[in-house]
C-alpha cells in the first residue's frame, strides 16, 4: 500500500505541493480554481485509499508494539514518543469506521502537520529494520521483495 500511494502521489501536482509544505486544503482551494491543477486531484482522490489503509495499518503495527507484544527498541520508542502517534490513531479511527464525509476532520489533523509524513517514513523503516534483523531476513527478502 505504502508503495502504490508514494508512487501516485510522487506524480500528482498536489502531492509535490506537499511536498513543498502547502496544505491539503490549500491544495483543494488552488484545484477549484485551476482547471490543470483540478485534474491532479484525480490521481490524489486516486490515491487517498491506498495511503489511509497504509497509515491505518501503521497504527495497528504501533498498537500490538506497544500495548501486546511491548517490545522495545531505542529508536522505535523514540519515535513512538511523538504526538503524531494520537493522531494517527484518529486516522486510522477515520479509515475504518463510518463517516459521511470523504475527507474526516480526524484525518485532516494527521494531514495537516508537516511532518508526519517523515515520521511515518522513519518509523517504517525501523519497523523494517527491526523485524529484518529478528526474523533474520536479508535485506532484500521478504513481503513484495524479489528473492
Amino acid at each position: 500500500m505504502r508503495r502504490l500511494y508514494l508512487h501516485l502521489l510522487s506524480e500528482s501536482p498536489i502531492g509535490q505541493k506537499r511536498a513543498a509544505g502547502v496544505t491539503a486544503e490549500e491544495a483543494f482551494e488552488q484545484a477549484k480554481v485551476d482547471p490543470v491543477f483540478r485534474r491532479s486531484v484525480v490521481t490524489v482522490l486516486y490515491a487517498f485509499p491506498y495511503m489511509s489503509y497504509y497509515y491505518a495499518g501503521m497504527f495497528v503495527v504501533i498498537e500490538a508494539w506497544t500495548e501486546r507484544l511491548k517490545y522495545h527498541d531505542p529508536e522505535i520508542d523514540e519515535l513512538l514518543r511523538s504526538p503524531f502517534v494520537a493522531t494517527l490513531k484518529q486516522y486510522r479511527n477515520a479509515s475504518f469506521h463510518f463517516s459521511p464525509q470523504y475527507f474526516d476532520s480526524r484525518m485532516q489533523v494527521f494531514l495537516n502537520e508537516p511532518d508526519t509524513e517523515a515520521w511515518l517514513g522513519e518509523l517504517h523503516e525501523a519497523f523494517a529494520r527491526w523485524f529484518r534483523f529478528h526474523l533474520k531476513l536479508r535485506p532484500h527478502e521478504g513481503p513484495g521483495r524479489s528473492q
